[in-house]
């Protein structure tokens, strides 16, 4: 089982949320026990953000998912807001060690 630092856990948990908050393709959010409906990409996001990728290949990744996995078309805009986020906070906790 892998270990993470204070810090990834925090990421990892705002991986979680920015997918089902403000990503999600499919509409999910109103959903309560569709919660865990993204959690097989968190992993993904998360070695992205780790790596230092762009906010453009945040986005390309997350509208992939959509189109490809999900059929959803139309959702690039929400795979940008979910990547601005989740790189301004990843951004944002790097500054804070």
């Amino acid at each position: 089982m892998a270990t993470y630092s204070q810090q990834d856990l925090a990421l990892r948990k705002l991986i979680s949320e920015v997918l089902y908050y403000v990503w999600d393709p499919i509409d999910v959010v109103e959903f309560p026990h569709a919660r865990d409906e993204y959690d097989l990409y968190h992993d993904a996001v998360f070695k992205l953000l780790r790596t230092n990728a762009s906010e453009q290949a945040i986005a390309t990744y997350l509208n992939t998912i959509a189109v490809e996995n999900m059929l959803e078309l139309n959702r690039r805009a929400r795979a940008e807001q979910a990547a601005r986020v989740l790189v301004r906070w990843r951004d944002y906790c790097a500054a804070s060690v």
